[in-house]
């Protein structure tokens, strides 16, 4: 719902590059995917900044910019960490999936100091991750494991399981 444009490139996990959940949901456009799983474990790995930060960063855009899209998004939630260095290097509007999505929960659901987290990886992992960041301390929290490919063409996380995806009660 955010695309504005036929002109869509699309940086992911390998996982959703695979799945081709972008692609199917943009029908009918030209959709440029790439998968950049280097990113997601630099992000993993709380790496901010720095030359090897740059290296990466550019490895990812630069086919991208070639391509010339109007638009990319960062069809993978580690990537918001990055979103102002890819802005500066793609000409592309960026679009970050994340914050809608984020901003659609808070509005459906009551914030009381407990999260569920839908992921698409390894449960175990994810939440060894959470715990290298302190998250265990600050918040009360369940992981679920979610399979993209379940998803109603056309429909959003949100409707595609009925409003129970992300919402935060009082566990």
């Amino acid at each position: 719902e955010m695309v504005r444009t036929d002109r869509i490139a699309v940086l992911s996990t390998e996982f959703t590059a695979r799945v081709g959940i972008y692609r199917s949901f943009l029908e009918g456009r030209e959709v440029f995917q790439r998968s950049a799983q280097l990113l997601v474990s630099t992000a993993e790995m709380g790496i901010r900044s720095g030359r090897m930060l740059d290296a990466i960063l550019r490895n990812y855009t630069i086919p991208i910019s070639r391509w010339k899209p109007s638009e990319l998004i960062l069809g993978c939630t580690h990537f918001s960490l990055y979103r102002k260095e890819i802005e500066n290097l793609v000409e592309s509007r960026v679009i970050d999936p994340a914050w809608n999505l984020s901003s659609k929960l808070r509005e459906e659901s009551p914030s009381s100091g407990f999260a569920v987290f839908y992921v698409t990886g390894d449960v175990k992992d994810f939440d060894r991750k959470l715990k290298r960041f302190g998250l265990h301390r600050k918040l009360s929290y369940w992981i679920e494991k979610l399979d993209p490919r379940v998803l109603e063409r056309g429909k959003t996380l949100i409707e595609t399981y009925n409003g129970d995806i992300g919402i935060v009660g009082s566990g």
